[in-house]
């Protein structure tokens, strides 16, 4: 299942100027906050073959079958083509169940390997 979240869930800038310092952080490192809270804290690389593989277990993943993929876009305050999504993976309990999260680059800087792993996940 992918779920896309709103980018506009997570703004850069707060529109309220009382708000908390910690609402100032950039989209990005809220969004990985939010994302480690929830216990998605194991870091993924994307492989050239589309695959993935945790950083936590060491296991190479095919995305296809994560059971749960949340896709979050983010794009570049001054450049909305310096574009990346962040996704966040849990994997079936038969391959040690991890929980991880992978920056993909989207559009003009998504690498090869990025680009297989969202067609992976479906996210093209």
């Amino acid at each position: 299942m992918i779920t896309v979240v709103d980018p506009d869930f997570y703004p850069s800038v707060p529109a309220d100027p009382t708000t908390s310092p910690e609402d100032w952080q950039p989209a990005t490192v809220r969004i990985l906050a939010d994302l480690a809270r929830q216990g998605f804290d194991a870091g993924q690389q994307t492989l050239a073959s589309g695959y993935v593989r945790c950083r936590s277990c060491g296991e190479v993943h095919d995305p296809a079958q994560a059971t749960e993929a949340t896709l979050t876009r983010v794009e570049g305050g001054s450049d909305p083509g310096d574009g990346m999504i962040i996704a966040s993976l849990r994997w079936p309990e038969a391959v040690h169940g991890c929980r991880g999260v992978l920056v993909l680059g989207y559009g003009p800087t998504g690498s090869v390997a990025d680009l297989a792993v969202l067609e992976r996940l479906g996210g093209t």
